[in-house]
């Protein structure tokens, strides 16, 4: 829906129309409304009319901004949107004239209608409100961390901050897939809750964090259960995860007093004037050998007008050696650069500069344009600039959520996120057979460069921060759409793409037939430093699924000189924005009617045809050309086979698929996976991005995520191997994801990455737009036909004349 307006071109001086008129206006000039979606119909007419609309739900418009679940009805009972037996219609007019906001109107249009019982899918249990993979409560945090304190004797408020331990991370530990899918499945009981937490432990000259798992947690009774050690005393230095609290104030420390000897201060002001105007960032990382405890330091202009931090680098920058870890006294400023000049330790740099050896170049002062990295808006003649954009409204929604649990048209899925690497969903089934178990975001990594060590060395694994934690509210009618259900920093609604399905046009228009295309989107947004990234599912009505993130944000930018050129792309007047790669990893573990899974292997091939089987006896004298385009299809065996790279010259389709079902045509069951071919790693650097696709067996105990906390800075020796036998974080062997294993009749995982490199333009300043990739999990040889072919959201003509619809069995459908 758009607004209307006249086309009116007189000279006088239009005032731009606020939402609310544009919204108001809007509403009065809609016809009159009829919607049937799936089972069941909701008619809403504009204009105070009479409405009528589905089983008794109100819905405020407070819930789209609050966070709180929308949903069918809010009966915890009834998981699946069954009609409970005191279910009864209800009607209710929308006045237009009283509407003020958008969301009044999409809310107003948007009450719920029944669903027929015969139109639902039927399982033992639902994971809905009071799911096992519901994330921890704060009150069951709370009760992780007394346990903690307790059981391990945690000295968490010492005087001395170094001597203080710290719970850095808690999470929930997810229940073992054995016991959910007997839960789920069979009725079973329901698994215990328990937690998994990293802990510091600097008590004592030897600091070392340490991972525990905690449970089983009984919020009612307030009891931890147990505290169990999931790694080896002493074998993770604490130097191998991020800084502490009291570590950053003590690194600050030592930076403001070397900043504040007569000499260097001196030489700020020269060099980029006031003091105040100036400040530092650092960055941890680790590529020494002894896995010692260091930050890059990096100064930068600092002014109240900046809404970019990273905006205005300056060309000096140094390294704090924080070595003893326990000890600030004796930590050291080295590595001090100045305009490509370096000099060893603090003291020699001071030295220099007392003798006047330094050449002190002054930056340039403050931009002309000091709104220049400002996301406030400009000034413009852009036409039209002042109307309202399109939007679109969605009368009734055919989608359910109730805790996590979300259903629409065939689907059902748990989503949450959790707290160290956000968006996880669970249990995807497609017309009530499982497609998935488990579809999540594993990690997130940026990949820097430059010709100073500050930007040189950055190197992130981004779930070191918990990034799952760092949701904001969303904001609604930008991160998704107004009439959107929000919960748990997540948005649901269900998307127009705009583009058909699927259509045919027969004989001059005497037949046509056509399905509209519509997608339920699932989607996170979080920040992470100076971008925001979003992850989303997409569920589609053929049965399909795309799955992928997208970054938008502000440059990481370094000082600007011409010698500097290969490493970036000058942006303003001394600012040069860094290149750079961001890679997302995710884990699919497809379930194809069941657990005994095998990986297909569909080669594209182009060759003689004597190569091609079949055709040996063909007659020699066929009028065919010499070569052909053919397939070969085959099971891989091992996991050595199936560690994939995209290579567009050799096309090749993968699919997990039943090693023994089959459809009508004898085919496996299946469901390909298909990779956008997003650039590889091409650094040194251990990446998961080293591969597109891996397809591994799958390991409970060793394989739940792809990173731990403690790779952020040891990526020379990551916790976790991709293809060889590797130390775990107790220093003992245990299996990679990929180490030879078979791939016949087994619980199949792929680990699955995208992305894309960074070579920043002048316009990405001073925000970037957003960049996505996706990649595809679609039905292959799984169903007999277009699953899509039923759907309600069909046009069909017949010469001339409009055809009804044949809905599902139990749902009458009305277009």
């Amino acid at each position: 829906m758009t607004a209307s307006r006249s086309h009116d071109v007189s000279e006088e001086k239009r005032e731009p129309l606020s939402y609310e008129y544009y919204v108001k206006s809007s509403a009065r000039s809609l016809l009159p409304l009829a919607v049937a979606f799936g089972c069941g119909v909701a008619v809403a007419t504009f204009g105070g009319r009479s409405s009528q609309l589905g089983a008794g739900e109100s819905s405020s418009a407070a819930s789209v901004f609050s966070g709180t679940t929308t949903s069918r009805n809010t009966d915890s009972r009834n998981v699946r949107g069954i009609p409970q037996k005191n279910d009864k219609p209800t009607s209710a007019a929308i006045d237009t004239s009283t509407l003020s906001t958008f969301d009044e109107l999409v809310t107003g249009a948007n009450r719920r209608r029944t669903q027929s019982a015969t139109c639902s899918n039927d399982f033992s249990h639902d994971a809905g409100p009071g799911s096992p993979w519901d994330r921890l409560s704060s009150f069951e945090e709370s009760i992780v961390k007394t346990g903690l304190r307790s059981a391990l004797k945690l000295n968490l408020y010492d005087s001395d901050p170094f001597q203080a331990d710290s719970v850095r991370s808690v999470d929930l530990d997810d229940p073992p897939k054995a016991e959910m899918l007997e839960y789920l499945d069979k009725g079973g009981p329901k698994p215990e809750r328990y937690a998994r937490a990293w802990v510091m432990h600097l008590q004592g000259e030897a600091d070392h964090i340490m991972e525990y798992r905690v449970g089983p947690i009984d919020a009612s009774a307030g009891t931890y259960g147990t505290v169990t050690a999931l790694t080896k005393e002493g074998s993770i230095p604490g130097s191998a995860y991020k800084l502490t609290w009291s570590q950053q104030s003590a690194a600050k420390k030592v930076i403001k007093s070397f900043a504040g000897h007569p000499s260097v201060s001196e030489f700020l002001t020269q060099a980029f004037g006031s003091t105040s105007t100036i400040e530092h960032s650092f960055h941890e990382n680790d590529y020494d050998a002894d896995a010692s405890r260091y930050v890059n330091v990096a100064y930068r202009r600092r002014t109240s007008l900046l809404d970019n931090i990273l905006a205005y680098p300056l060309p000096f920058e140094f390294r704090v050696d924080m070595e003893p870890a326990n000890d600030s006294s004796q930590w050291r400023i080295v590595n001090v650069l100045y305009r490509h000049e370096y000099f060893a330790t603090s003291l020699d740099f001071i030295d220099a500069l007392q003798k006047g050896e330094v050449t002190i170049q002054p930056t340039l002062p403050f931009s002309s344009n000091p709104f220049w990295q400002t996301l406030d808006g400009r000034t413009t003649d852009r036409p039209d600039n002042d109307f309202p954009p399109a939007v679109n409204v969605q009368p009734a929604k055919r989608y359910t959520v109730v805790g996590g649990q979300v259903e629409w048209l065939g689907w059902s899925f748990h989503v949450k996120n959790r707290a160290r690497t956000a968006m996880i969903i669970h249990d995807v089934r497609f017309m009530g057979a499982r497609i998935a178990y488990e579809m999540s975001l594993q990690e997130l990594q940026a990949i820097y460069t430059g010709r100073q060590p500050y930007m040189a060395n950055k190197y992130l694994f981004d779930s070191v921060f918990n990034y799952g934690s760092l949701n904001r509210q969303l904001k609604a009618g930008v991160d998704c759409p107004v009439e959107a259900t929000y919960f748990d920093n997540i948005c649901v609604f269900e998307h127009d793409a705009g583009i058909p399905l699927w259509r045919k046009d027969h004989q001059g228009n005497k037949f046509y037939a056509g399905a509209k295309n519509t997608k339920l989107v699932v989607r996170s947004v979080f920040p992470v430093g100076n971008y925001d990234y979003l992850v989303e599912a997409k569920f589609n009505p053929d049965g399909a699924i795309d799955m992928g993130f997208a970054a938008t944000g502000q440059l990481f930018m370094s000082h600007y000189d011409k010698s500097e050129e290969a490493f970036g792309t000058k942006v303003h007047d001394e600012a040069l924005a860094n290149v750079h790669a961001h890679f997302a990893a995710f884990k699919v573990d497809l379930d194809i009617l069941g657990q005994k899974n095998c990986v297909e292997k569909t080669e594209v091939k182009y060759g003689p045809r004597a190569d091609i089987p079949g055709t040996e006896n063909d007659n020699p004298n066929l009028h065919v050309p010499e070569k052909n385009m053919y397939i070969n299809r085959v099971f891989v065996d091992t996991e050595d086979e199936a560690l994939v790279k995209v290579n567009n010259q050799a096309p090749v389709q993968w699919k997990v698929a039943s090693c023994s079902e089959k459809n009508t045509w004898g085919y496996h069951r299946g469901y390909d996976i298909l990779h956008p071919n997003t650039p590889l790693a091409i650094s040194d650097e251990p990446s998961f991005n080293d591969y597109h696709m891996i397809f591994a067996k799958r390991k409970e105990d060793t394989e739940e995520y792809l990173t731990t906390p403690v790779d952020f800075l040891s990526i020379n020796e990551p916790v976790l191997s991709v293809t060889n036998i590797d130390r775990t974080v107790d220093g003992s062997e245990a299996q990679g994801i990929s180490n030879g294993e078979s791939l016949k009749e087994t619980d199949v995982v792929t680990w699955i990455s995208v992305g894309f490199y960074h070579v920043p333009r002048v316009e990405d300043n001073p925000v970037t737009n957003i960049v996505e990739s996706h990649f595809r999990l679609q039905p292959s040889n799984y169903f007999d036909e277009n699953p899509s072919i039923d759907l309600g959201q069909t046009d069909r003509y017949r010469n001339g004349k409009k055809q009804e619809s044949t809905p599902a069995a139990g749902c009458s459908v009305e277009l």
